[in-house]
């Protein structure tokens, strides 16, 4: 009984490195007058980007090779009027807050637990709530949160069916891990977006 549980521990612990070593890329997205969002993605992951009228934010999603497992969808947003607290803490903090009382209706949850986003240039909060009732074919598990990264602050919307599956985990890793420069990156295979 003990070796079967020391190999399922095992096997565990390796599926879980495997899942935290899956490789990725630095794509660059480019914001017009307003410099270069640059997000490390699983290399598996498809995207696609949003074509919006000139001057505003274009949000871009990323979703599994196959099927729906998960969705992410990140808008980089940006102060028309140069306003420099956009990226305050405590502005993003009372933004998500705000954005997860709205969803509380449709919870099981009946408070919004606020977690705190950390990344070497990226600071946001982030909150995960449960739909009450999906309807077929929506997902069970509304993570969303904001993070201010440069001059950016980061919308996000993160749609899983498991908490479990490391998706949510590697998406929330790329928001951490996200930058901003004023050009483009110089690290070997950068993709640049249109």
């Amino acid at each position: 009984m003990a070796r079967h549980v020391a190999t399922g521990c095992a096997l565990l612990l390796l599926s879980l490195f495997v899942l935290a070593a899956e490789a990725t890329s630095v794509r660059s997205y480019p914001l017009p007058g307003h410099g270069i969002l640059e997000l490390k993605v699983p290399s598996s992951w498809k995207e696609s980007v949003s074509g919006p009228p000139a001057g505003l934010p274009p949000t871009i999603e990323f979703s599994p090779e196959s099927g729906n497992g998960f969705d992410v969808q990140i808008t980089p947003l940006w102060s028309p009027t140069g306003d420099p607290d956009l990226n305050r803490p405590e502005v993003i903090r009372s933004l998500v807050e705000k954005m997860g009382r709205k969803h509380l209706d449709q919870a099981v949850e009946t408070e919004v637990r606020l977690k705190e986003i950390k990344g070497p240039r990226a600071k946001g909060y982030v909150f995960t709530i449960t739909d009450r009732a999906p309807a077929e074919g929506e997902w069970t598990y509304l993570t969303a949160g904001a993070a201010g990264v440069g001059e950016l602050l980061l919308s996000f919307t993160i749609l899983t069916n498991s908490l479990d599956s490391g998706e949510l985990d590697r998406a929330l890793r790329m928001i951490e891990e996200s930058r901003w420069s004023a050009s483009p990156s110089s690290e070997p295979g950068a993709l640049i977006r249109p």
